[in-house]
């Protein structure tokens, strides 16, 4: 029992530093653990590069507040924007594959249609289908239907103009 006190207060008077079993440990000041020389170079190598990388944001601060205090002496110029004119809703109609289409068979009055999705459940490509064949529709002086099902048999189908 004499020999664990001694033991005891032994350890307590290095510090709790490890015994030397042959493992070679040093001490990391800044958290004071006992860490094996390589997690050390470890340790230092990612404090430095995160000391680094602190200094340089300082650096880039400190010259971005210069930038901004030169810009507060002298205002920005305003970019000077053109003038465009309003968008054109038919020119895909006007110009292009649809116009081309249209070219190829000039078929007067032009009736298009949307077809009822067999699952009922639309997704974006849809609401792209519906825009073109409608437009295409208006554009060209036609009709525009749209078919939807309450069934499988196609008498029950209705469609809208």
């Amino acid at each position: 029992m004499a020999d664990a006190v001694a033991d005891a207060a032994a350890k307590l008077q290095l510090g709790d530093a490890p015994a030397d079993n042959g493992a070679k440990l040093q001490l990391d000041e800044e958290t004071g653990e006992w860490v094996s020389k390589g997690e050390l170079k470890k340790r230092l190598a990612k404090r430095a590069k995160k000391a680094n990388k602190e200094k340089n944001k300082d650096a880039a601060d400190t010259a971005n507040n210069s930038k901004a205090a030169q810009a507060a002496v002298a205002p920005k110029k305003p970019k000077e924007k053109t003038e465009e004119g309003p968008i054109d809703p038919d020119a895909m109609f006007k110009q292009g594959f649809l116009n081309d289409v249209f070219n190829e068979r000039p078929d007067k009055p032009v009736f298009t249609r949307f077809p009822p999705e067999p699952n009922g459940f639309l997704h974006i490509g849809h609401a792209k289908a519906i825009a073109v064949n409608f437009g295409f529709a208006r554009y060209h002086g036609g009709k525009w239907y749209v078919c939807q099902t309450t069934s499988k048999r196609p008498a029950m189908r209705q469609c809208l103009t």
